[in-house]
């Protein structure tokens, strides 16, 4: 019985389809957070003096771009079992490469350092540590004294505005991302290349309008995951 959950590598086209996908959606989000940097940039710019900054509107900043930044991560740095990443798939050209007929290196180590640090950011990202809770007691001094004055009336800690230092760290750490995976890009593109056998180049497919029909393949994704879907 074929495993559905499984993007089984059996041809050249199998691999060329797949690191296809991954440079697509590298270029693509990478595009997305070079133009939600340039716009925090803007505002920092546009309010030099500015202490605050209104916490929906900076909320709605950092929402988008976390949704980005861990797309990244995950397509660049996973390594969960039948996922799609450049950190699995190019271990897996690395061993093959004879088989494939063609000849790759290693890669450098400052290269395996964003890649083990975008797995690292991916794992703490999606999931909520109980390191969290333990920094939160030490940094506040919570101790029981302190939560039993709370346990019957829950305050929600509601901000008006933040600090504009979250808006600049912010700006800081997108243009980190964004250098590390312009890095992680070009080693991409150079594993495309040697697949290939020939210079490529990338264009855009300009269209009107996306059509929703093509949610159809992530529906049928999520069907196969969570088992609706008989293999």
């Amino acid at each position: 019985m074929q495993n559905m959950k499984r993007y089984k590598l059996d041809c050249h086209d199998d691999y060329i389809f797949y690191l296809m996908e991954i440079l697509i959606d590298v270029t693509q989000y990478k595009k997305r957070l070079t133009f939600y940097h340039s716009e925090i940039g803007s505002i920092l710019d546009s309010n030099p003096d500015s202490k605050i900054i209104e916490s929906t509107f900076y909320e709605s900043i950092s929402d988008k771009i976390r949704s980005v930044l861990f797309y990244l991560f995950n397509i660049i740095g996973d390594e969960t079992k039948n996922t799609v990443s450049y950190r699995r798939f190019r271990k897996i050209l690395y061993k093959n490469q004879g088989n494939l007929g063609i000849v790759i290196s290693r890669l450098p180590e400052d290269t395996l350092s964003i890649l083990k640090s975008f797995n690292q950011y991916r794992n703490w990202g999606l999931h909520i540590p109980e390191s969290l809770l333990i920094g939160k007691r030490k940094l506040f001094k919570i101790d029981s004294e302190f939560i039993n004055t709370l346990k019957l009336n829950i305050p929600l800690p509601t901000y008006q505005y933040y600090e504009i230092k979250f808006l600049q760290c912010l700006f800081d750490e997108v243009e980190s991302v964004l250098t590390s995976v312009q890095h992680v890009e070009e080693y991409i593109m150079q594993d495309y290349k040697a697949l290939v056998g020939k210079e490529f180049s990338m264009y855009p497919d300009i269209q009107q309008v996306k059509p929703y029909g093509i949610m159809k393949a992530v529906q049928t994704s999520l069907d196969i995951q969570t088992g609706r879907q008989k293999q």
